[in-house]
């Protein structure tokens, strides 16, 4: 979906109500948006004013995200403020103006999926990252014939989050207060109730000694928004190593691309005196 900027790009339309604007045509002394989009996927950022039939504004505006649809045809993909307190206008009779706008989020390389700066779908290489959750606590888990010991979700992931480029880290810190007995610890990341990072090579931590630990997670969007998600995760190592390897085969397919809850696992198992693993903090970041 690239993302199209361009000057001088004015059109009518007379289209109502909340839908795609069908395009009427370039003012004179402007283009069309078809002069430099492509359907179906090109992407803008948009203006809509309506005017009377002097020309002058009325007050019923939009500005957002669009999608060139189709011929001749602009999708309001994402309404970012309006004269309807931010909502989607529901468009009046009469002629509005829709023009390829130079907005003020854009200037920063918006996101308007995630509401987040982002300069790689503006087309210019660069990262802004944007911290969606942090957090602290106790929350524990012991060794237990169980095999799986699931903490409470990090974040949910808002639905058609994960894109085609789309990079999320996240980090973890736990806390391993050992016993006496030989215990087994793994840890694995879940999208809702898919498994997408599995490490089973951390085995038997010292006895008897309070340890801390740094988990981080990559976790990169691979399919269109709407559609179900498929996505590539690994853990960020300066070097392939036995110590951080994800056992799971990529990519793997996510049910959903809608809303998703980033949850962190254990696999702790030992017989004799009980160890605790705590979750002591946690950072979830959007990179893109």
């Amino acid at each position: 979906m690239p993302r199209i900027a361009e000057d001088r790009i004015l059109e009518t339309t007379t289209t109502t109500g909340t839908g795609a604007l069908t395009l009427a045509g370039a003012v004179t002394g402007f283009r069309a948006f078809s002069a430099v989009m492509t359907s179906p996927s090109d992407t803008c950022y948009y203006v809509i004013e309506a005017v009377d039939g002097s020309g002058v504004p009325t007050g019923e505006w939009e500005t957002g995200l669009g999608t060139y649809s189709a011929a001749n045809t602009l999708t309001r993909t994402t309404v970012l403020e309006s004269s309807n307190s931010g909502s989607v206008v529901t468009l009046s009779a009469g002629t509005k103006r829709v023009f390829m706008g130079g907005l003020a989020n854009a200037a920063l390389g918006f996101d308007a999926t995630q509401a987040a700066p982002n300069f790689y779908g503006n087309g210019k290489m660069g990262t802004i990252p944007k911290v969606v959750a942090c957090g602290t606590g106790t929350e524990s888990k012991t060794n237990s014939t169980t095999s799986d010991q699931d903490f409470t979700a990090l974040y949910n992931l808002p639905a058609d989050a994960l894109f085609t480029n789309k990079c999320y880290r996240v980090t973890v810190c736990v806390e391993v207060a050992t016993g006496s007995s030989t215990a087994t610890l793994g840890g694995y990341l879940k999208l809702g109730a898919t498994k997408v990072a599995v490490n089973t090579s951390n085995s038997d931590w010292t006895n008897s000694v309070t340890q801390t630990a740094t988990w981080q997670f990559l976790i990169f969007g691979r399919a269109a928004p709407s559609a179900s998600s498929g996505v590539t995760v690994g853990f960020p190592t300066l070097f392939i190593s036995n110590g951080h390897p994800n056992n799971l085969n990529m990519p793997i397919a996510v049910a959903t691309n809608g809303a998703l809850d980033i949850i962190l696992g254990i696999v702790y198992s030992a017989t004799g005196s009980t160890e605790t693993v705590q979750l002591q903090a946690w950072l979830v970041e959007e990179l893109n």
